[in-house]
């Protein structure tokens, strides 16, 4: 239950920043609609980095590197909440965005794979299952609330929903050579 409630809340937290990050840095000023495209691909780009899921694996456990990616793509939505005006606060949170949640997706194929060790495809399609769900409902939550609220305090609850998944971190080893689980 912890992997696949942390894929919903993965998605539900995400849809956001998918969702309106662009609006929101748009009506700020620091985005052209033309360059929202540039934000978007910066943030296609910097998931590449996440590549290096395995090696953070690896070095620091799944349990550390499963809180510090959902921290790292709090802190990405966050950013952008809280400083939307600022071109060098975009570029940051979409690299820091583009990592952490691929990161952050990556660790839960790899988490599935153990849990589901006699049939990991099943297990795959069960967490891009959960984190759809998320992905489908985040969007309609959070345009509800953005109503009321504003733009930057819907990012503020997305980075808190990713936040709250980092507290549903695998507990047990995920890969046969990794590090001892953290407690």
């Amino acid at each position: 239950m912890p992997l696949l409630t942390g894929a919903v809340l993965v998605g539900l937290g995400s849809s956001v920043y998918w969702t309106f990050a662009v609006e929101h840095l748009t009506d700020a000023g620091a985005l052209s609609s033309a360059a929202s495209r540039t934000f978007l691909g910066i943030v296609g780009v910097a998931s590449v980095i996440a590549t290096l899921t395995a090696d953070l694996l690896l070095r620091i456990g799944p349990r550390r590197a499963f809180v510090a990616m959902t921290v790292a793509e709090a802190a990405a939505l966050v950013l952008l909440a809280l400083v939307p005006s600022s071109l060098t606060a975009a570029i940051a949170s979409a690299v820091l965005f583009g990592t952490a949640y691929n990161a952050t997706l990556a660790i839960q194929a790899i988490w599935s794979a153990h849990i589901f060790a006699e049939r990991p495809s099943l297990g795959i399609s069960a967490v891009m299952a959960a984190n759809g769900v998320g992905m489908l409902l985040g969007p309609l939550g959070a345009g509800l609330l953005a109503g009321p609220f504003g733009l930057g305090a819907v990012l503020v609850a997305g980075a808190a929903v990713v936040a709250a998944a980092g507290l549903l971190a695998p507990r047990e080893r995920i890969l046969a050579v990794d590090l001892p689980v953290d407690h």
